[in-house]
């Protein structure tokens, strides 16, 4: 069966436009079903990949993504067979396929590590090594391991090529460096066999959980003897006892926590918070007692020299293996390993009780507030933690942990967490916090398209709502640097999501009222000053080949072909348009708070509509103003004046086109939002309205 559909699949993928689009992904849909009745599936479509017909028919880009998406074939699967393929046919449609996977599904987005990829990476840099090495291949690894040192891609080093001599040999992928790791985005890492080290750690550690079970129900108990104790025996090392140690503990807790019983009236699963505020409660009380490893005895030397060196090593010493527990303890290794698995557990794992959410948002809820209280002895730790809860945020973001939305939502707008990862030294909390507001959008967005939201749809558009009110409340300047990336993640049909992204404007303004007559918009000094944009635009222009010829267009005002090659460029080769690159273009048409761009983009808007020869373009720009001003408010002051200028100046002749008067419905909505707008001066259906000087 599975071959009966990969074969129709590429047969209905030889046609072009969006029919093919949605035959592929129905095809990979019914794959994905089958793959999860018979896991031989995704080996068979890997082989069916490399080994049916020619490189150009097999290694189709859309639907080897659509695969990897789907997990009808993982990345782990597919590469070692690629690598295989290049290594022996040194195909050049194969080798610009495989460099085009890297840099769309590592660079472009991170969607697998360069962990899971390590033979087909060592096999181009295995063919880079070569003389005359394809074109291309270079600066694409070059950037790869640019973007692995920063950490813009998923975990992992980029192999090193073999000798000369073992090039045909399979690459071996080197240990990614700690610094990389650590800034990395986190995933989900794949399950774990057993073994018979995590058995017998379990047997061990069982009779001490009930112990601190009964410790944390005594009032005066030594619970700090109880972590010198667990100190002593080697649980809280940094290597895989320790590991070990974490994560049978969050199974033992996640376990007592699910008591006996049915759900409550089939909806509800019954919880005890008990064991679970036990086991934060241990957690934060072994990073504060954590005490650093004793130092060889011998000669010591006394002057003050050597004394605070000694202080400044033991600080080090310290703070170490405390950043190293608190990593552990909340990213991938644990807590987010665990809640993956448990929300949708592997096949072959032991079966474990229903996935409640609320546990795990108990669990990093309380985290959160203990390790962000005042405290001498964590507040060294803040950023790490910080940080550290950010990367386990993003690795259970909606997309990879759906039934994890809602609390995920309430941990990021966290009052331990947003506010502090915000104000954060040097603002370098702020792409963290936008990545994972991009992560929210992304995974609202296609049920947000849909013609009627579901209740869950709705609940979780509404967190979603009141976090940006917050946010343009309390840091409105983070939506304004931000706003280009936030828009972009925004479906089109949430104008009142955007309305609030782009309301937004700095604390230290002081908006001029536009409703103020005769008011001179290109006379206010804000109107000279250029915003800050901190979304990376120029790479999305870059990427559509958009950004060199309209650096020169801007320049020399030419060549004028440009004008109609852009339609062209933004388009995908798969007929989709380019969001990201259109709206780098047009920096979201920016009428927000006044700056040169606002000055700029009204100005523009009206000459057009003043300009242009054909009524349906002046009415697309007043459809694109109005849809933006009937909605609730905040409303963008930069779209306040453009719309009343448009409306009060006899220049535009606005109450003259007929598609203001097409229908006694419309009629009425233009002149309840220019009364509105020209705060309660009606206007005159006949056009003569006070002009705006």
């Amino acid at each position: 069966m599975a071959g009966n559909v990969f074969k129709r699949m590429y047969e209905q993928a030889a046609n072009a436009g969006a029919a093919a689009r949605l035959a592929t992904q129905i095809n990979v849909s019914v794959l994905a079903r089958v793959g999860s009745a018979c896991k031989k599936v995704s080996a068979f479509v890997a082989d069916m990949l490399l080994y049916a017909g020619d490189d150009e028919r097999k290694l189709h880009e859309e639907i080897v993504l659509s695969l990897l998406l789907a997990q009808v074939v993982a990345m782990t699967t597919l590469s070692p067979r690629l690598a295989k393929h290049l290594t022996t046919s040194r195909s050049p449609h194969a080798v610009a396929f495989s460099a085009w996977l890297v840099r769309r599904t590592m660079l472009d987005e991170p969607l697998v590590a360069a962990t899971d990829a390590k033979e087909l990476l060592g096999a181009l840099a295995a063919l880079a090594q070569q003389p005359n090495p394809p074109e291309g291949l270079l600066r694409l690894l070059d950037d790869l391991r640019t973007a692995l040192a920063q950490g813009g891609a998923q975990g992992g080093r980029l192999p090193k090529p073999p000798p000369p001599a073992a090039a045909a040999a399979a690459p071996a992928a080197a240990a990614p460096p700690p610094a990389a790791a650590a800034a990395a985005p986190r995933r989900l890492p794949p399950a774990e066999p057993p073994d018979a080290a995590l058995s017998h750690a379990r047997e061990q550690l069982a009779p001490l959980w009930a112990e601190w079970l009964s410790l944390c129900g005594q009032q005066g108990a030594n619970e700090r003897g109880f972590v010198s104790q667990l100190q002593a025996a080697g649980w809280l090392r940094q290597d895989e006892q320790g590991e070990r140690f974490l994560r049978v503990t969050t199974e033992l807790a996640i376990a007592a926590a699910h008591a006996d019983g049915s759900a409550d009236g089939g909806t509800r699963l019954p919880l005890a918070f008990g064991p679970l505020d036990a086991y934060s409660k241990l957690v934060v009380l072994i990073l504060k007692s954590l005490t650093p490893e004793p130092t060889p005895s011998g000669a010591r030397d006394t002057t003050p020299a050597a004394t605070a060196a000694t202080a400044r090593a033991q600080l080090a010493a310290l703070h170490e293996p405390r950043a190293g527990l608190l990593t552990s303890f909340v990213d991938d290794s644990v807590c987010v390993r665990l809640g993956a698995h448990h929300h949708e557990p592997p096949p072959g794992a032991p079966p474990t009780p229903p996935f409640n959410q609320r546990a795990y948002l108990r669990l990093f809820g309380n985290w959160l507030l203990e390790l962000a209280a005042p405290d001498p002895a964590l507040d060294t730790l803040q950023p790490q933690m910080l940080y550290a809860f950010a990367a386990a945020f993003e690795a259970l973001r909606p997309s990879r942990v759906p039934g994890f939305a809602f609390a995920w939502l309430e941990l990021v707008s966290h009052r331990s967490f947003m506010p502090k990862l915000l104000l954060a030294p040097g603002r370098k909390g702020w792409p963290r916090l936008q990545k994972l507001l991009g992560h929210l959008f992304s995974f609202l967005y296609p049920n947000l398209t849909a013609p009627r939201l579901s209740p869950p749809t709705k609940h979780l558009y509404r967190g979603a709502l009141r976090v940006l009110l917050v946010l343009l409340h309390d840091f409105p300047e983070f939506l304004c640097d931000y706003h280009l990336a936030l828009c972009d993640a925004i479906p089109h049909t949430c104008v009142q999501l955007r309305n609030l992204v782009l309301s937004a404007f700095p604390r230290h303004m002081m908006l001029p009222d536009p409703f103020t007559p005769n008011l001179k918009v290109d006379l206010l000094p804000e109107s000279s000053q250029p915003p800050t944009v901190l979304s990376p635009y120029t790479a999305a222009l870059s990427a559509a080949g958009i950004l060199e010829p309209l650096d020169a267009f801007l320049k020399g005002r030419g060549p004028r072909s440009l004008l109609q090659d852009l339609r062209q460029r933004l388009v995908g080769p798969d007929g989709a348009h380019r969001v990201a690159a259109i709206h780098a273009l047009v920096l979201r048409v920016g009428l927000r708070y006044p700056n040169n761009h606002t000055h700029y983009f009204s100005c523009v808007l009206l000459y057009l509509f003043s300009e242009a020869r054909d009524e349906p373009l002046q009415e697309q720009i007043t459809r694109v103003l109005v849809e933006r001003l009937i909605v609730h408010r905040p409303h963008p002051w930069g779209l306040l004046i453009t719309f009343i200028e448009l409306i009060k100046n006899p220049r535009y002749e606005f109450w003259a086109k007929n598609f203001t008067r097409c229908a006694p419905e419309i009629e009425r909505l233009f002149e309840s939002v220019a009364r509105s707008c020209m705060a309660g001066a009606a206007p005159t259906p006949g056009g003569s309205s006070e002009a705006v000087a």
